[in-house]
């Protein structure tokens, strides 16, 4: 037993002196490895400089289509938001009536180019036969006369027949440019037209080209007038650029 005291008490001795020779060691500083670095060599090269606005972009051109004749909605001939090309047929409104009021209009005008066709034969008889005597100067004014009322009936008619094929047009309501039609605002067997403020059947916008609205400071102006007036620029030169500024959003500066 006093054997294992004594080794005990020399193990432990041993390490006492491990912790004690642990506490004499000192820590060192050791320095990071250099960092990497990339050298470049520097490039001297032309440089366009950019004025860079914010803006707006608006519709060249835009308009209402309405009803310029009255009558029901036969036909709707878009969806909405359609992109639809210049003469595109959009509305039909009830084209019948119409259709029937031209042709009357065109019969008017044969019969009355008919009347006028006589008329002017009996015309160009009496006015022969006025310079032999043959006939009285009473019987060539009637037909002078009826030949000039045949003429004025026939144009007449002629403008009947124009303001008819009119009317048969606004019945086709067509687009009058390229562009986006918007929502239709009328329904198929809606009356439309019938009172003194015009019927809006839809809205259509170009969408090509179209202008880019923006503000520039004065700063700005001036600096680009005096690079303008550096490089020579002539004034067509100038439109050209403001042109190309309002097709864009960032654009080059002269």
């Amino acid at each position: 037993m006093a054997t294992a005291y004594a080794r005990g008490r020399s193990i432990g001795a041993l390490a006492l002196f491990a912790v004690l020779a642990a506490c004499g060691q000192s820590n060192t500083y050791v320095a990071p490895p250099p960092p990497k670095v990339t050298v470049a060599t520097p490039v001297q090269q032309k440089v366009t400089r950019y004025l860079e606005l914010t803006g707006s972009t608006a519709a060249v051109s835009s308009a209402d289509l309405v009803a310029r004749v009255p009558g029901f909605i036969h036909d709707i001939s878009y969806s909405d938001g359609q992109q639809v090309k210049k003469g595109t047929l959009l509305f039909t409104i009830e084209p019948e009536p119409y259709q029937v009021k031209l042709e009357q209009a065109k019969a008017a005008e044969a019969g009355a180019q008919a009347t006028l066709k006589q008329a002017q034969n009996d015309y160009d008889r009496q006015a022969k036969l006025v310079t032999t005597q043959a006939a009285s100067q009473a019987t060539y004014d009637q037909s002078l006369a009826t030949r000039d009322s045949a003429q004025a009936n026939y144009l007449q008619a002629q403008a009947n027949t124009k303001l008819a094929a009119l009317n048969n047009d606004y019945a086709h309501v067509q687009a009058p440019f390229d562009g986006i039609v918007s929502a239709r605002q009328v329904s198929v067997g809606e009356y439309v037209g019938g009172s003194a403020t015009p019927t809006v059947l839809a809205n259509i916008v170009q969408s090509d080209p179209i202008y880019v609205n923006f503000n520039i400071s004065e700063q700005d102006v001036l600096r680009l007038r005096t690079e303008i007036a550096k490089r020579g620029l002539t004034r067509d030169d100038r439109e050209r650029l403001d042109r190309h500024a309002a097709g864009a959003r960032d654009f080059p500066e002269p």
